[in-house]
């Protein structure tokens, strides 16, 4: 399964969406900025791997993503 780490307001987040949605991909969503929860958890993770604060971030097997584009998303396939 694959977990996105978003906001309400990214319109890459929502075209990510869009695209995992279109293929049949099956996906959870945590909106760190409509959670408190979430947004610990993001920020526990990018502080435990080192990751860029960028949106969307992807986590899949452990891996994480971040960006939108056609190499991301092959990369979740």
């Amino acid at each position: 399964m694959i977990k996105i780490y978003s906001t309400s307001y990214c319109g890459q987040c929502k075209t990510a969406k869009y695209l995992l949605s279109k293929k049949g991909i099956p996906f959870t969503e945590r909106m760190i900025d409509k959670s408190e929860e979430a947004e610990k958890e993001y920020l526990e993770l990018q502080e435990k791997h080192n990751l860029p604060r960028l949106f969307p971030t992807f986590q899949k097997d452990g891996k994480f993503y971040t960006g939108w584009g056609a190499n991301v998303i092959a990369k979740l396939l």
